[in-house]
C-alpha cells in the first residue's frame, strides 16, 4: 500500500478532491461515506491562562461565554467560524462565539492564551502539556465532549484493494464501521 497524505484544516469533499480517504474528527460523515474508527475518541476543551481568568472571571455555563474574549478558529480561508460544542446531562450547545482573534491553526491560539489574550476551544491533546506546565487553565470542564476520529471513504470506492485497505485498518483499530445519514446537518457550520 502506498499512502500519500494532504493536510488541510477545512472540510474538503474528498470526492471531488480525488481522494480516497479523508480524516473526520466527530460526527461530520457525509452522505453515502463509510466510517471506520482509526483512534480514541478526542475530548476538546476550553483553556485560558490564569492571569486571564483572574481578570474576568471563571464562566461556569456556556452562556457566559458572552462577557468573555474568545480566541476563535476558522479551519478554512472563506469557511465559518468553528462552533464550540458543549455537552452535559443531556443539554447540547453549540455556542458562536466573539473576541479579537481568529486563527486558521492550533498552535498560535495556544501562544495567545499563554499571552492572556482570551479563552480556546480545542483539542485537549494539543493543550496538556501547557496545561501540565501551568501555562493553561481548564475552563468548563464538566461540559467537554469527546468526538469519534474516523477514517470516512466514499461507499463507491470500498471495493477490491479500496476495501482491503478498509479491513486492515479496522482490523487494526479494532474499530466499528459506521455509514452516516444522508440528511446529516452540522450545527458547528451553519
Amino acid at each position: 500500500m502506498k499512502v500519500e497524505m494532504s493536510q488541510q484544516n477545512g472540510f474538503v469533499d474528498i470526492v471531488e478532491g480525488n481522494f480516497d480517504a479523508g480524516v473526520r474528527i466527530g460526527d461530520d460523515i457525509l452522505k453515502d461515506m463509510v466510517a471506520v474508527r482509526i483512534a480514541p475518541d478526542i475530548r476538546f476543551v476550553v483553556i485560558g491562562s490564569s492571569t486571564y481568568l483572574a481578570e474576568r472571571g471563571l464562566p461556569l455555563h456556556p452562556s457566559q461565554l458572552e462577557k468573555h474574549d474568545c480566541i476563535n478558529i476558522r479551519l478554512s480561508p472563506t469557511g465559518p467560524l468553528y462552533g464550540w460544542e458543549f455537552v452535559r446531562q443531556g443539554e447540547n450547545i453549540v455556542k458562536k462565539v466573539d473576541g479579537q482573534l481568529t486563527f486558521s491553526s492550533i498552535y498560535p491560539m495556544l501562544h495567545a492564551v499563554k499571552d492572556g489574550y482570551g479563552l480556546a476551544y480545542l483539542p485537549e491533546s494539543s493543550a496538556l502539556a501547557g496545561i501540565e506546565a501551568g501555562h493553561y487553565c481548564r475552563v468548563l470542564e464538566d461540559w467537554s465532549e469527546a468526538f469519534p476520529a474516523d477514517m470516512i471513504i466514499p461507499i463507491m470506492s470500498i471495493t477490491g484493494s479500496g476495501k482491503d485497505n478498509t479491513d486492515t485498518l479496522h482490523e487494526k483499530g479494532k474499530s466499528n464501521i459506521t455509514c452516516c445519514a444522508p440528511d446529516f446537518k452540522n450545527e458547528r457550520f451553519t
